[in-house]
């Protein structure tokens, strides 16, 4: 398991954990050789071993650097770490800093503009997406 240090493809060292979902968590990193923040996607290790979820994560990394759009993270690099635990896949990304739409929600309803822009910066990726074929499926606020 990854803990804050770490350092992945010997550049990406891991500050903090910043999201998570069923398949991956999000650390915020430093890269070292480019001296900049970066998100680093980490796949679970319960799927490290699975090559229908390996060729998932990396088919996601593949699709997401295949777009160009300003309300869509960057990807920089994939990588292999073959670390101790048998291995770690992780995706070099874009660091998006700020809270997510889910955190400004906990704070109460948001004005009709600023819920606006924000639903149609998140449609307008989607649409980017899916011009490229691409279908997210794991939406969230």
């Amino acid at each position: 398991m990854a803990e804050p240090g770490d350092r992945l493809g010997g550049r990406c060292e891991l500050i903090e954990v910043i999201g998570s979902g069923g398949m991956a968590v999000v650390w915020r990193a430093r890269d070292t050789r480019l001296r900049r923040t970066v998100a680093v996607k980490i796949l679970r290790p319960q799927f490290a071993g699975d090559a229908e979820f390996v060729e998932r994560f990396e088919s996601e990394a593949r699709h997401a650097a295949s777009l160009a759009h300003p309300n869509v993270a960057a990807v920089f690099d994939t990588g292999f770490d073959p670390g101790p635990d048998g291995g770690t896949r992780f995706i070099v990304m874009e660091l998006i800093d700020g809270p997510s739409v889910a955190e400004v929600l906990h704070g109460g309803p948001l004005p009709v503009a600023l819920a606006l822009e924000i639903a149609t910066a998140a449609a307008r990726a989607l649409a980017a997406a899916h011009r490229r074929g691409i279908v997210h499926r794991d939406v969230k606020p």
